[in-house]
């Protein structure tokens, strides 16, 4: 009868300790200070906002007034159907030579998305490999606008609806945009 008490014991230990290890995780997920300590993601662990500077190393965005960065990943399902989408967007902005585009891939998975930045009708050049856990993307697809000093214009997570495409053509076309 002992041996069942100390059985049920240690049984009952090891649950809340199970419990506390999960509910532990999931708070260290959850709280933005708590994922860039444990190396989750990056401190501060908020989004791009319009106003801020973006943390996308400045030769990405500074040799022309506007660019307008992707931030994609071919095996993600929502950015293959923001497919056809951003490949609209590109065709567009690509008639305005004042604003530059770049499409923000993970380090290490260029031979990957190579099919993917051809279908959208951008070239190898386009391509920016960076590591996304060093920056502050919670999530992709994401579309950022930038000037040339990296203020962030525009920025929206999830894949650009037709209204996202006609803001972000009318900021571009915004005479003072690239200040």
């Amino acid at each position: 009868m002992n041996r069942d008490l100390r059985v049920r014991h240690a049984a009952t230990t090891a649950t809340l300790v199970s419990v506390a290890v999960v509910a532990g995780s999931v708070l260290a997920v959850a709280v933005p200070q708590w994922r860039g300590a444990l190396g989750v993601g990056p401190s501060g662990g908020s989004s791009y906002a319009v106003g801020e500077q973006i943390d996308v190393p400045s030769r990405v965005y500074d040799s022309t007034p506007l660019t307008l960065l992707f931030f994609t990943r071919s095996s993600c399902s929502a950015c293959q159907t923001a497919k056809p989408a951003f490949a609209d967007l590109v065709a567009e902005i690509r008639r305005r030579p004042t604003v530059g585009v770049a499409m923000v891939i993970d380090d290490g998975t260029q031979a990957d998305e190579r099919q993917y930045l051809q279908a959208v009708g951008l070239e190898d050049r386009h391509m920016v490999a960076i590591q996304l856990k060093s920056l502050r993307v919670q999530r992709v697809p994401m579309t950022v606008l930038v000037d040339r000093h990296g203020i962030i214009l525009y920025s929206r997570e999830g894949p650009p609806s037709p209204l996202d495409h006609q803001e972000i053509l009318q900021i571009a076309g915004m005479p003072d945009a690239g200040r």
